[in-house]
């Protein structure tokens, strides 16, 4: 069986962005658990954490899928979070790769949140700002997914009523590419 990292960004101490009542930390979590949850029958799932309490740094969380890697060969890294912005109308989805070897992943992933979902297309963009937890070794295909931007109002009720579906169209895309690979 392969093997998949989930990392549910931020958590514990850091709430990541926060609108109204939806909190990045508490979202990506329940997208990465159900995620896990619906892949766990056909892979073996690792997560960068697994209860809301729990922070871990940016440089921790680097050095836990490092420290994975070296036990087991990773098939696939993807780290979930939420867009915010000071613009309340910025919105859509994104999903930010390394380079060349990690955009299959990137597109595959973003196709399928872009059919199963109403939010728009921000793109599949290469990594600019060098994030730390795409500083991941490079046979790992690896990825970042921006679910759409909690601070617009219409986002933030997509995400907020459809992590289910968030959860099952990332969790087909992961299949897909690991079938394509």
């Amino acid at each position: 069986m392969k093997n998949i990292l989930l990392d549910a960004g931020h958590g514990g101490a850091d709430p990541g962005a926060v609108a109204a009542d939806l909190r990045e930390a508490d979202v990506t979590l329940e997208i990465a658990l159900q995620m896990a949850n619906l892949l766990r029958d056909n892979y073996y799932i690792f997560l960068t954490r697994d209860r809301g309490s729990q922070y871990i740094s940016p440089s921790q969380r680097l050095a836990n899928i490092k420290d994975i890697h070296s036990k087991v060969k990773l098939d696939a890294f993807v780290s979930i979070h939420c867009n915010a912005s000071t613009n309340p109308q910025a919105h859509g989805i994104e999903t930010i790769y390394r380079d060349d070897n990690d955009y299959l992943l990137a597109a595959i992933l973003q196709r399928n949140l872009l059919t199963d979902t109403e939010l728009s297309d921000r793109r599949c963009k290469q990594d600019v700002r060098q994030l730390a937890v795409l500083k991941a070794p490079e046979e790992i295909p690896a990825c970042l997914v921006e679910v759409g931007f909690i601070s617009n109002p219409s986002d933030h009720e997509f995400i907020e009523n459809n992590i289910s579906v968030i959860s099952e169209s990332l969790a087909r895309g992961l299949t897909e590419f690991l079938g394509v690979e």
